[in-house]
């Protein structure tokens, strides 16, 4: 079974961590923001589309299909999104093992490795406040 429900939970554990890390952490986006760069995250299981504006400060997220062309896009399954945020495993590790697919300015996804390691340590409590209990999160 997914850890995220559906499309909809997935949305607002992103929206809830991001908007977290943003106002707790806004060093975190740094880097990201010097790629100057949109980026999509493709999730499977459940469908649905994350995209992070760093074009430009302040870092912006929507949800659900837009009509952009992103400079990187990363495609992953839910669960696989969720191995990361916990800290079970690392971009690189998952693009060898195909389990993330990356398209585009491959050489920037660095930066989103870094804002994920930055998500780490507040992943496991918007899981809590969610109502979201899953094994291996804190």
């Amino acid at each position: 079974m997914s850890v995220f429900a559906d499309s909809e939970q997935l949305y607002a554990v992103a929206e809830a961590l991001f908007s977290r890390v943003v106002a707790e952490n806004p060093g975190a986006v740094a880097q990201l923001l010097r790629t100057r760069m949109l980026v999509r995250l493709v999730c499977t299981n459940p469908a649905g589309e994350i995209w992070l504006q760093a074009r430009k400060p302040p870092l912006e997220t929507h949800y659900g299909h837009l009509r952009l062309h992103p400079e990187l896009e990363v495609q992953m399954a839910g669960d696989t999104l969720h191995e990361i945020l916990i800290g079970q495993l690392t971009l690189a590790p998952a693009v060898a093992r195909q389990q993330i697919q990356v398209r585009g300015q491959v050489w920037k996804a660095r930066a989103l490795g870094d804002l994920f390691e930055q998500c780490q340590s507040i992943y496991p409590h918007v899981l809590r406040a969610q109502g979201i209990s899953t094994p291996g999160a804190l």
